[in-house]
């Protein structure tokens, strides 16, 4: 069998190895051992991916902070438990600037702002089959 052939079938089993892994995320903080297994890597090789998916949410992150910073949103803001640069800037987007301004919000404010498609917010009328298009988080009359 040509070399050439080899390598090819050595870098499908490769890839086909890697596809199980649906994010960046996961990439970059999976235990290297588990990308050592993958027929082909060895501990170095895992250590690589892993450092270069760690480098592009690093670039993600920064580039979502610019952005953050750009929109005026204040550093207070990321102090919150749960929230997320993509989010600061998804309220930045929205005038939601500092923390004062998240306290004044409404929660039906704040919904859709997370990016949920449409048809998240809606729910089955319990006397009919239609869809009523109102947020779910409200009451029917």
């Amino acid at each position: 069998m040509c070399s050439w052939r080899a390598g090819r079938r050595r870098n499908r089993r490769a890839i086909a190895g890697l596809r199980r892994f649906r994010s960046v995320e996961e990439l970059a903080f999976v235990e290297p051992t588990e990308l050592a297994t993958i027929e082909g890597f060895d501990a170095d090789t895992a250590a690589e991916i892993q450092a270069r998916a760690q480098a592009i949410l690093a670039r993600i992150e920064a580039e979502f902070d610019e952005r953050r910073n750009g929109l005026g949103v204040a550093d207070d803001l990321k102090s919150i438990e749960g929230v997320t640069t993509p989010m600061l800037v998804k309220l930045g987007e929205n005038d939601v600037k500092s923390v004062e301004d998240l306290a004044g919000c409404a929660t039906d404010d704040l919904v859709g702002l997370d990016g949920s498609p449409a048809w998240a917010k809606t729910r089955f009328t319990p006397d009919s089959s239609t869809v009523s298009t109102f947020p779910a988080n409200r009451p029917t009359r």
